[in-house]
């Protein structure tokens, strides 16, 4: 448009010379007409060498324009092969990382087991079928009548063919029961497939020293748990029970606290829990070993509380930033402090109440009356096998204690 118009401006300049020139000037009309024309002609050329070096210098501007975006792209496509080939590592170095922390869970439990099985290898082995014919039958109110070599014989053949479970039961919000965190316990199998609860293996256990094995085996499963999980839930934590009895085990036990000092991401999620009479009953050099654990981000819990006369301070302390109490002890009042005080003390201290337990409604009323806010028992969940993780998923272990 603005060309038009200026080309309509040299044709008005060009007539007006046309016709007022003879006028004005006195010259001939035929002269008059060759000088407009002659003026057209020129302005149309000028016009036209003005209007090519714009032209020319536009597309200059545009080559070159070109020619930075063809750099900026070959420098992207640059900065694109250099991240590929960082992710590459990184993926390979996650690989290798992965590797060597499933060797170290693997040569932990492989020590921690050599060592039963060889303390307890003089002993007698009772047939397969007499071990399922003892216990194969019965059912979890109606334990079998075994005797401990029987019992310990079920046990070591489990863990050798790998038939300890993980199971979780949820720590709930109260009132609304939403699942927070979850509680970690260890079922056995035998070779019918039947499932044997603690009170029928625990005291077997404790007595042989398989104990220490079974919970550190059941911690394992956990961490796999826990990497699977990955950064979904963040605030989820994983209780699992640590047997005194690896907390004085001289081999194993330096083993797991160099292990846990290299995994901080596990700090925010585990929680080791201790019975209240184990904590009372531990002895100075454990106690640092646990300190250097806490020092580390990992955080304790104490249950089975059987004496409400705590002492929040030392508690919190050392580490302790969970307290369960069963729902009938904190009903009856057992110790020195108010029930009802309870919560409010421990929470001066950073410490949460976990009232576990918990059977049936009129037990969630009661609970609600000490204004607790974590609850834990059968009425919200019984604790559930973790699928992904069953043992009968993971490679036998025979070759550790061959």
């Amino acid at each position: 448009m603005a060309r038009f118009s200026l080309w309509l401006s040299y044709i008005v300049v060009a007539l007006a010379i046309a016709v007022i020139a003879p006028e004005v000037a006195g010259i001939a009309q035929q002269t008059a007409m060759l000088a407009a024309l002659g003026f057209l002609v020129v302005a149309l050329a000028v016009d036209g060498a003005v209007k090519g070096a714009s032209d020319r210098r536009r597309i200059e501007r545009q080559v070159t324009a070109l020619d930075r975006a063809i750099d900026g792209i070959e420098k992207e496509f640059a900065s694109l092969e250099a991240d590929f080939e960082d992710f590459s590592t990184t993926i390979a170095k996650a690989a290798e990382s992965s590797h060597n922390e499933l060797q170290s869970e693997f040569q932990v439990l492989k020590t921690l087991m050599s060592q039963v099985v060889n303390e307890r290898s003089h002993e007698p082995q009772p047939a397969a079928a007499g071990i399922a014919g003892t216990v194969g039958l019965a059912t979890a109110g109606d334990p079998p009548e075994a005797d401990d070599t029987v019992i310990f014989e079920i046990m070591r053949h489990a863990l050798a063919d790998n038939r300890i479970d993980l199971y979780l039961q949820p720590i709930v919000a109260l009132p609304s029961r939403r699942s927070l965190h979850y509680e970690c316990f260890s079922r056995v199998r035998d070779e019918t497939g039947r499932v044997i609860f603690p009170s029928e293996f625990l005291p077997v256990a404790e007595e042989s020293g398989l104990a220490g094995t079974l919970d550190n085996l059941i911690l394992f499963r956990c961490v796999r748990v826990i990497r699977r999980l990955g950064k979904r839930r963040p605030k989820v934590k994983f209780f699992c029970n640590l047997s005194p009895v690896s907390l004085r085990d001289d081999e194993f036990f330096p083993q797991f606290v160099d292990y846990m000092q290299s995994q901080q991401d596990l700090a925010q999620r585990l929680v080791f829990e201790f019975r209240q009479s184990d904590l009372k009953s531990m002895d100075g050099p454990v106690l640092e070993t646990l300190a250097a654990l806490a020092k580390r981000g990992f955080s304790f819990s104490m249950d089975h509380v059987s004496d409400l006369a705590l002492d929040p301070k030392w508690l919190s302390d050392h580490a302790i930033r969970y307290v369960k109490v069963d729902a009938s002890a904190l009903q009856s009042g057992a110790g020195d402090i108010d029930p009802r005080d309870l919560k409010r003390l421990l929470s001066r201290h950073g410490i949460a109440l976990i009232v576990s337990r918990i059977e049936d409604e009129n037990a969630v009323v009661n609970v609600l009356d000490f204004d607790v806010e974590y609850g834990q028992g059968y009425l919200f969940s019984e604790p559930r096998l973790a699928r992904e993780e069953s043992a009968a998923d993971a490679p036998p272990l025979q070759a550790a204690i061959a």
